[in-house]
């Protein structure tokens, strides 16, 4: 059920402990209440004995030996309910009555006179959940003391309030403006009031488009419930890379199945197909899709369908549907439809006089010759942005897996070189194991000076606080990409800065970005500094013989990333590999070691054309 192997260690539930999972990306056999025992058999048996519920660590440590990562076991004891009791700190609880709450509006809530305090959050206090009994008691005293929420976002004020209305909606809300929150505050409401109830199985379903996303909602929801009574919820996230039935037998099997089933779509449907698995769905009360219109743009319609059907199976009555989505267009609002009925609720949580998240960045263009100068330019800018010894935390777009595994061990060697533990270099990508991404992505988002790396696995959704800055090397085929990249930094009311590196073949991208009134603040041509030019031109001779890819295999996947966009930018391939025939001798790809491969691509008709009109036999434009 979970989704890193150190994950699947330090989130093991044992029942004698509330069985919930753990959020903290240090945890280990400790944080879920073991001890460390004596190696003697008679211990070992008399433990077994005296605990007939609980784990000995070392069957533990021997079952889990396989994984690399394996936690040292401390002696410390997490309780069933922590320091803070059962987290009503003294005040009354109450009970949340659906009709009361339908006399209700958002902006009742609203907190006059009292400005917000700072850009991207409302007027509207987290205490006034409690004032106007929206929500339990304990649940605000958490977001308030333990997560420190002590004013709504925009989008928060504006969703809580009708979801816990128990209307099925389509949100449309801009990533980054605490849409996360927006849906865990009830959702965890719900399940409350059901463990209050005694009822048992899955309570809610959260399913996003990516494994890393899945993996921050699950850490989100884990990091509110560590209060109080809700340290009783468990939490689950199932997503692909890791073994589905370790996840099935720590999911469901050995203590029961967990409240809260946070999945990928793929996951979750290969888990429904199992009987004894799916008999838990039958008490479903809520199901949330983030970042729905992504879900529908990477393929996911008839796995989403499919997941519908087969939880309606087992569940006999209607449950509460959302949709949170960037987007409202057409086909989102056809797909709603259908998993919703035709009676629709929509909440737009975009202020049109907001500034869009692009104009809150200050965006950047630089012109380069080729992909060559694009390496240079890049990390000509990590390098001036480390020196000014103020935050720099960056993430760094490519478009293919080998071009991110190539430029970041590249960043790394030069980073660690120039400024050695002054900064790290992280790297994600899909071709990596569930848990080295997650690995990545958490040592990325607790560092202050931080590069990251990646392709557009984390465009969508990802939070990273504090990102001050995004470049993309090469554009990209679509204007919406590139804003969801930028997206990445200005999150809740911050500024952020993006540059777009591109070369002469790519013009026409600049132009379709002005076309969208998308507004670049400054567009200037590549200046060299030699002192980096040389290090990077160094770092990358070396890497041609020790990098794991050959020199070809960089450069092709640069050529076939390039394949799609060229009847969109409307250039000739041989103008490509004229424009990138530096690049190749960078990373150490001979013109000469290229031919076999651009003869069998979309050159070989141009060859063909030319040398036709030309009654010259077929060769290449160089020697």
């Amino acid at each position: 059920m979970l989704v890193s192997r150190r994950l699947l260690v330090g989130r093991f539930v044992i029942p004698s402990v509330g069985a919930r999972q753990f959020s903290s990306s240090g945890a280990s056999l400790a944080a879920i209440g073991f001890t460390r025992y004596s190696s003697s058999g008679k211990d070992r048996q008399k433990f077994k004995k005296r605990n007939k519920n609980e784990v000995d660590p070392r069957d533990m440590k021997k079952r889990y030996a396989k994984y690399e990562d394996y936690p040292d076991l401390k002696r410390n004891r997490v309780k069933e309910v922590g320091p803070e009791g059962d987290g009503l700190r003294g005040m009354e609880d109450y009970p949340v009555k659906v009709d009361d709450l339908n006399c209700l509006h958002w902006s009742d809530m609203q907190t006059d006179g009292v400005p917000s305090s700072d850009p991207g959050f409302s007027n509207v206090q987290t205490e006034a959940l409690s004032r106007h009994k929206v929500v339990y008691q304990v649940l605000v005293n958490s977001l308030r003391y333990q997560r420190n929420y002590q004013q709504l976002t925009p989008v928060q004020a504006q969703t809580v309030l009708p979801i816990m209305q128990n209307h099925s909606m389509v949100v449309r809300a801009k990533t980054g403006t605490g849409k996360t929150a927006a849906f865990s505050i009830p959702t965890i409401h719900k399940v409350i009031e059901a463990k209050r109830l005694g009822v048992k199985g899955v309570k809610a379903v959260i399913i996003s488009p990516t494994r890393e996303l899945a993996q921050q909602i699950s850490d989100e929801i884990c990091q509110i419930t560590s209060y109080g009574e809700m340290r009783k919820i468990r939490v689950g996230c199932f997503v692909g890379g890791l073994s589905k039935s370790a996840q099935m037998e720590n999911g469901f099997e050995r203590y029961g199945p967990v409240d809260v089933v946070v999945a990928t779509p793929g996951r979750l449907l290969d888990l429904l197909h199992e009987r004894h698995i799916l008999k838990h769905f039958n008490n479903v009360s809520i199901k949330v899709l983030d970042e729905a219109d992504r879900l529908l743009e990477i393929g996911f319609k008839e796995t989403l369908h499919d997941i519908d059907k087969m939880m309606k199976k087992v569940h006999h009555e209607e449950f509460q549907t959302l949709l949170f989505s960037a987007t409202t267009d057409r086909s989102m609002m056809n797909f709603a439809k259908h998993e919703l009925g035709s009676d629709v609720k929509i909440v737009d949580t975009v202020d049109k006089n907001e500034p869009q998240a692009q104009e809150l960045v200050s965006q950047h263009a630089v012109e380069c010759s080729g992909w060559s100068e694009t390496y240079f330019a890049a990390t000509q800018n990590v390098d001036a942005g480390i020196r000014e010894n103020g935050p720099y935390k960056a993430i760094v777009f490519l478009p293919t897996v080998i071009l991110v595994k190539h430029f970041g061990e590249v960043l790394r060697q030069y980073v660690r070189d120039a400024f050695g533990n002054k900064s790290t270099v992280q790297v994600i990508h899909g071709q990596l194991t569930q848990a080295q991404r997650q690995r990545a992505a958490d040592k990325f988002r607790t560092s202050d000076n931080a590069v990251l790396v990646t392709t557009d696995v984390v465009a969508r959704g990802m939070d990273f606080p504090n990102v001050t800055h995004v470049l993309q090397m090469g554009a990209i085929s679509d204007v919406a990409s590139y804003i969801h990249r930028i997206g990445r930094t200005a999150r809740i009311g911050h500024s952020g800065k993006s540059y777009l590196y591109y070369s002469n073949l790519e013009l026409p991208f600049i132009k379709a970005l002005r076309k969208k009134n998308i507004k670049i603040d400054k567009n200037d041509n590549f200046s060299p500094v030699t002192k980096v030019v040389d290090k990077v031109t160094d770092v990358c001779l070396g890497l041609q013989s020790t990098f794991e890819e050959d020199p070809v295999s960089i450069y092709n996947s640069l050529f076939a990333s390039y394949m799609g966009a060229k009847k969109q930018y409307g250039f000739r391939g041989r103008d490509f590999t004229n424009e990138q025939e530096a690049f190749g001798l960078l990373i150490g790809a001979h013109p000469t070691e290229l031919r076999p491969f651009l003869k069998n691509t979309f050159l070989k008709k141009e060859f063909k054309n030319r040398d036709k009109r030309e009654g010259k036999k077929s060769r290449l434009f160089w020697h």
